[in-house]
């Protein structure tokens, strides 16, 4: 169940202490209920635990877009040689939808 949970979500963000993962309102109850054995995937790949929220997402879709062969659906090059990116791609069986660059303020 929770390989099938995980597939079929996104892990939207990834932080030191926690992870969101945004699931279709399908898969939302059951990540909810397999919250512990989600939270042990990832202890496992990160080597500390780490607080898992599950997000719904609106519309009954996790995820959206695609990627071949490391171009973005626009043509833009996606930045896959980051680890982090690396390890949710793996954990997931994930697919790179968008790469956004953030800015930074200076101060």
């Amino acid at each position: 169940m929770v390989r099938t949970i995980l597939t079929n979500s996104t892990l939207v963000e990834l932080k030191p202490s926690e992870a969101t993962i945004l699931c279709a309102p399908r898969y939302a109850v059951g990540a909810r209920s397999n919250l512990a054995q989600i939270a042990a995937v990832f202890e496992k790949e990160l080597g500390r635990r780490i607080q898992v929220v599950i997000r719904e997402a609106e519309g009954g879709s996790a995820g959206g877009g695609g990627v071949v062969d490391g171009k973005s659906d626009t043509g833009d090059d996606a930045s896959v040689d980051d680890p982090l990116v690396k390890l949710a791609a793996e954990l997931f069986g994930a697919r790179i939808v968008a790469v956004q660059a953030r800015t930074i303020q200076p101060g």
